[in-house]
């Protein structure tokens, strides 16, 4: 839904219309001015949002590498393969392998026992129909 009036490099401000100076500075710095006691209008608290997940991105990022440089000095590091969309160490890798032989073995066991059960349905069935030779 279109404002009337409003154009695609204007921006509508409570009662007022400012242009937007994207090209030159971006969104963020729109020159807006607030009067004493006034609050902030939505773009101003937008780009202040804006400004703060990025310092929260670049914080998040540096803590990462900080984290990782410190793994690699001390040497808690392990080679990693890409499995496809997954990477695993040689450790993960061996626990994975072992909870899948864990589960193969069980859906085994499970299969067994179900075919056990057919077959003594089966006999159960059969020895029902068979005809008693001491009559």
């Amino acid at each position: 839904m279109a404002v009337t009036g409003i154009g695609q490099a204007e921006m509508c401000l409570g009662r007022t219309r400012q242009k937007a100076r994207t090209r030159e500075k971006g969104i963020a710095d729109v020159s807006m001015e607030s009067a004493p006691g006034r609050s902030k209008s939505f773009l101003e608290n937008m780009a202040a949002a804006s400004k703060e997940e990025e310092k929260d991105a670049g914080q998040a990022i540096h803590d990462k590498m900080d984290e990782i440089y410190k793994k690699v000095l001390k040497g808690e590091t392990q080679q990693s393969f890409q499995i496809g969309a997954s990477s695993f160490t040689l450790k993960e890798w061996d626990r994975f392998l072992e909870k899948f032989d864990d589960t193969e073995e069980e859906i085994g066991q499970q299969l067994e026992e179900a075919l056990e059960e057919q077959k003594k349905a089966a006999l159960a069935k059969v020895s029902d129909k068979a005809p008693d030779s001491t009559e």
